[in-house]
């Protein structure tokens, strides 16, 4: 849809039983909504290529919840919580270089509180 804006939020959804429904939200320019589609999970993150910008993956999987940057190496992560196919909670990671551009990704379960150990 040319005109469609499109949303990335996390809506609330006991439908779907995880409690919140990371998603994307589209909506034509009359403001009708057209669609709601999951973008945290295994399909989307396959997606993710090396050299693809930050603009590219906030459009494809949204913002993350977390930001780290390594000054080391000046690498930054951009993080993101969802279930994995087991419904279990995880962690994926975008992995961006000096350039801002994906250097690589990588998954993790999260174990315990919520914090990888």
């Amino acid at each position: 849809m040319e005109n469609a804006r499109q949303i990335h939020m996390g809506l609330y959804a006991r439908a779907f039983g995880v409690g919140n429904f990371p998603g994307s939200v589209r909506f034509d320019s009359s403001g009708k909504l057209t669609s709601i589609e999951q973008v945290l999970d295994e399909e989307h993150f396959a997606r993710i290529k090396a050299d693809m910008t930050q603009d590219d993956v906030l459009h494809l999987i949204g913002p993350s919840f977390q930001i780290i940057t390594y000054p080391r190496t000046g690498d930054t992560s951009w993080d993101y919580r969802y279930r994995d196919t087991w419904s279990q909670t995880a962690l994926f990671s975008v992995i961006f270089d000096q350039a801002d551009l994906v250097k690589g990704t990588f998954k993790q379960r999260e174990v315990g509180n919520g914090h990888n150990h």
